[in-house]
């Protein structure tokens, strides 16, 4: 649909090994200065003449987003290829005006669609919502790069005093957050639960890990707390440095469809923190067991959740090593692909017995 996205700051990486396309792309910005949210609505103007043109067999559609969704949709259907709606929505979405406005639209899609594709379970009670049998919805998983994560994490960690040092980042233990400073991140309620966390943990620093409106806001809160380090975002390849010198992980989001940097974090081996409105909760974190689920804009239980963590380096290692194996024998790349790779059967079995 699109090389790249306006409000991500990461470059994209195709990986070799097959044929692909990009076709031209034109997109339609909006903000909503309420949120401080912004998104782009795509269309790519030769799509449909592309989709004619050449032969499919099964048209897999991330989401309902952009005007090339419904193209790739009716054309599809004309066609008479099954379709897949690959999409992570949850019942937790902030309704907008336009979503609104497309929701008759959206109702079609899924009703016709032959399967669905779902970041985790959150995802999946959205699409059940909807009246969709369950046997029709099928999980992938939405992590990174696990892998990469979980082989720099080994190569990197018996450099962390060396990386430290490099960073200018001078305090023992390292909370780590990283995304868009934005409204819905919750980062100000992070700051709130590290300046309390600080009065009786002198020696904990927090990295802060991307850009976004709500930044220069958040360094002000921030002004006068030792040890809060502001870092532009920066790519993927270069986060495991960052992750190999933290202590803990934390996402404090108001709302969060899943998470993605929650499967990077676990792969580098570290206790996750995150709050019920982020989708990874419900999948990826085990309370207690490879980190704490708390509620949203909680100072209080954010603070708790850190103090536990870094005051008991037992817990901590143990709850590292569990999001490592979590990892890579529950939620890896191979499971992921595997629940794509259902979906694709099941429609083209049904296909066929239609």
């Amino acid at each position: 649909m699109a090389s790249s996205e306006k409000k991500r700051g990461w470059k994209t990486k195709v990986y070799q090994g097959f044929n692909y396309k990009i076709l031209p792309d034109l997109a339609i910005g909006f903000q909503n200065k309420a949120t401080q949210e912004s998104f782009s609505f795509h269309t790519n103007p030769t799509l449909a003449f592309a989709l004619l043109k050449r032969p499919y067999d099964v048209m897999i559609i991330g989401g309902f987003a952009s005007l090339s969704s419904y193209i790739a949709f009716l054309v599809s259907k004309i066609k008479r290829k099954p379709v897949i709606l690959w999409i992570g929505n949850t019942l937790q979405d902030e309704p907008s005006t336009l979503r609104k406005i497309a929701m008759p639209i959206i109702k079609l899609l899924m009703k016709f669609s032959n399967a669905f594709v779902v970041y985790g379970t959150r995802s999946k009670d959205y699409v059940t919502s909807f009246g969709i049998p369950r046997e029709r919805v099928f999980t992938a998983i939405n992590v990174g790069n696990v892998e990469f994560f979980k082989a720099e994490s080994e190569r990197l960690k018996g450099q962390k005093g060396v990386i430290k040092g490099e960073l200018d980042i001078k305090s023992n233990k390292v909370i780590l957050y990283i995304g868009q400073f934005i409204k819905r991140k919750g980062v100000k309620y992070l700051l709130d639960a590290f300046s309390k966390l600080k009065g009786e943990e002198k020696d904990t620093g927090l990295v802060l890990i991307g850009d976004g409106p709500q930044r220069e806001e958040l360094m002000q809160k921030g002004h006068g707390v030792k040890d809060i380090h502001f870092i532009d975002a920066i790519q993927p390849e270069s986060l495991p440095s960052y992750y190999v010198i933290a202590d803990v992980f934390i996402l404090p989001s108001l709302y969060e469809r899943f998470g993605i940097v929650v499967s990077e974090a676990m792969a580098s081996g570290l206790p996750i923190i995150a709050t019920e409105k982020s989708g990874a909760s419900a999948d990826l974190i085990r309370d207690g067991v490879n980190g704490y689920v708390v509620k949203d804009r909680d100072v209080d239980g954010l603070y708790a959740a850190l103090r536990k963590i870094l005051k008991d380096p037992q817990l901590s290692r143990r709850m590292g090593g569990n999001s490592s194996r979590m990892i890579e024998n529950e939620f890896n790349l191979d499971k992921t692909t595997q629940g794509l790779i259902e979906a694709i059967k099941y429609v083209t079995r049904t296909q066929n017995v239609n």
